[in-house]
């Protein structure tokens, strides 16, 4: 384990401040600098099929974790990582929604309710959100259920 945060800053695409980050990033780079733990952001084009230095070393111990990604990751990077050890955090109780905007889908389908998944990411070729799901936490309540 490092004893640094490693992180790279790219500029973002979405709001023209270039010191934009989401809450998600936020919290994830907190936690990691809480617990010595590398963590790198991804440029808004994607992975390239270039590792961040702090894994250019194959190590057992790297952990591939993403949250609400958007992006295709390219074979070659995900063969650096064991593939028990390549975990994505999906919103929504899967398998629903597989694939890009599981939030809007479910407001669009006027869910009451809805949860999040963590499950593995595999190759490409073996589907969008299509790794086996190692958990689930349901009860997430749309706000206009509550008012009601």
């Amino acid at each position: 384990m490092s004893s640094r945060l490693d992180c790279e800053r790219y500029p973002s695409v979405r709001p023209s401040d270039p010191n934009w980050i989401t809450l998600t990033e936020i919290a994830l780079l907190e936690y990691a600098n809480k617990h010595s733990l590398s963590a790198t952001q991804v440029p808004p084009g994607g992975i390239s099929h270039a590792l961040p230095s702090a894994f250019q070393d194959k190590s057992p111990n790297n952990v591939l974790v993403t949250a609400s990604f958007g992006h295709i990751i390219p074979n070659s990077f995900l063969g650096h990582f064991e593939p028990n050890k390549r975990l994505n955090v999906h919103p929504s109780l899967l398998p629903r929604y597989r694939g890009a905007a599981p939030i809007q889908w479910t407001i669009a389908n006027w869910d009451t309710s809805t949860g999040v998944s963590v499950q593995r990411l595999v190759e490409k070729g073996n589907g969008i959100d299509g790794g086996d799901i190692v958990g689930s936490s349901d009860g997430i309540v749309r706000l206009s259920q509550l008012r009601s």
